[in-house]
């Protein structure tokens, strides 16, 4: 039967309100000043509405005639107060070449967005414009308005709906945000909420403003539990006689987030049509699977070399990560392929002993008829459908003893990645890239000094 899921929202709703320009500081021309910052504090406010600079352009075309000349014109000698162009009557003076003349209203709306920041700095200026295809640079003097106050910027962490940062910015200025950093916080057990930036632009800040923080819930893909310090990870042995050495199967930790199967890579804009998400063929699966495990290896597994315990166990350990061996199935030698063990996050676990390719293909199977829908409001990057499992990861490892506390590594080491069946879930993954890697740096680590102390600690006893 075919499924459909719906995509969960990725960004949590924000939190709304505003902030009245009634404060008594004194005026600012540009920048912050008498910034306050505040730890939660919680407000109640007004709705709020953010009204988008207009840039228009001005109209001067008449039929039948062209434009020869634009200047602007009536530009008060004495000085336009702060935020007060608009109250000053300046006009755009266009001549054309049937000797006539006309002039513009010409409004803080017809200058650039990007000059406007001049417009709330005392002191003279001089700005150019084209106006179709005509241009002219005029000058003029901002002087200090009294009745302007700056606008006051109002930041809120949506998390937490309590005010954090508070300052005053001029008129067209950029405000920056100097309050406290905003931490990441765990969603369920696999998704990372962080801090991403705010809904309303910093620049070209022209009326009072409230900003609210956005967060993105970020997949932890492939991120690692590992083996809690000091419990055994040594799952199971076998002493081969004939050749004086020590097979050893270790559990690593468990990776999380493994894309089993997945479909094609979509790039979806916000604001664009709803998508719907599908899995491709399995014709190709032992390609995807040998993905798996290669990606479980370099986005999961961190390896560790200490040049000290190189000195007693010999071998090409730097191989394991490098060019890695995988199985399919555990190795037949082994009499025990699972344990009860707890990991560094506390929890106590019994290991996967599922084949990895076999139950992987089962389970890819079953899903690929399912879909997922991304909605028109989804985050602009790209997506893909994908059924991800948690794995167990283990390593086949063979020692021999040589004198003097000695050891080797013997070549060969051999990776089993177990997928647990009970952590299955079809999702849309998301990534600003069309690389769907790991976004959340918590490894599994894998050393010599580990293998060194598992060597010591084996039977060597005839």
């Amino acid at each position: 039967m075919k499924k459909t899921h719906l995509l969960l929202l990725l960004v949590p709703a924000l939190l709304i309100s505003c902030s009245a320009n009634n404060t008594n500081e004194p005026s600012t021309t540009s920048g912050n000043s008498e910034a306050t910052t505040s730890s939660n504090k919680d407000i109640r406010r007004p709705t709020f509405k953010y009204v988008a600079p207009e840039e228009v352009a001005i109209n001067i075309t008449k039929v039948g005639v062209e434009v020869t000349s634009v200047e602007v014109i009536n530009i008060p000698d004495s000085g336009i107060k702060i935020a007060d162009w608009d109250n000053s009557n300046i006009k755009l003076h266009v001549s054309y070449n049937d000797s006539t003349t006309e002039d513009f209203d010409f409004l803080v709306k017809h200058i650039p967005l990007e000059s406007r920041h001049y417009l709330g700095e005392v002191g003279h200026h001089n700005i150019e414009i084209l106006v179709n295809g005509h241009s002219t640079t005029f000058g003029f003097n901002i002087i200090n308005n009294p009745d302007f106050l700056g606008y006051t910027c109002t930041f809120i962490d949506s998390y937490s709906h309590g005010e954090v940062y508070e300052t005053t910015v001029g008129y067209y200025q950029n405000v920056t945000y100097a309050g406290p950093d905003f931490p990441e916080h765990v969603v369920g057990t696999e998704f990372i909420r962080k801090f991403i930036g705010w809904d309303y632009p910093l620049d070209n800040v022209h009326q009072d403003m409230t900003y609210n923080s956005v967060y993105r819930d970020t997949e932890k893909r492939f991120y690692g539990d590992a083996v809690a310090e000091g419990q055994n990870n040594v799952v199971s042995t076998y002493k081969d006689t004939d050749n004086d050495t020590i097979h050893a199967l270790l559990y690593l930790g468990r990776i999380h987030r493994v894309a089993m199967n997945y479909g094609a890579t979509v790039y979806h804009q916000n604001g664009d049509e709803a998508v719907e998400l599908s899995f491709q063929e399995l014709t190709l699966f032992n390609e995807r699977w040998v993905e798996l495990n290669k990606d479980s290896v370099s986005y999961g597994i961190r390896y560790l070399f200490d040049n000290t315990t190189g000195q007693y166990l010999f071998g090409s350990s730097t191989a394991l990560t490098t060019s890695p061996i995988y199985l399919s199935n555990f190795e037949n030698i082994y009499d025990q392929t699972s344990c009860s063990i707890r990991l560094d996050t506390g929890a106590v676990i019994t290991t996967s002993d599922s084949p990895n390719y076999s139950t992987v293909y089962s389970i890819a199977s079953e899903h690929k008829d399912e879909t997922v829908s991304v909605a028109s409001d989804k985050e602009t990057g790209y997506y893909r459908i994908a059924v991800v499992a948690s794995f167990d990861a283990y390593i086949s490892v063979s020692f021999s003893k040589l004198a003097y506390g000695k050891y080797r590594l013997e070549t060969n080491s051999k990776f089993v990645f177990a997928p647990v069946v009970a952590s299955v879930d079809v999702c849309a993954q998301f990534s600003e890239t069309e690389d769907f890697i790991n976004n959340f740096d918590k490894k599994i680590e894998l050393s010599n000094t580990m293998l060194y102390n598992v060597a010591q600690g084996l039977d060597w006893e005839d």
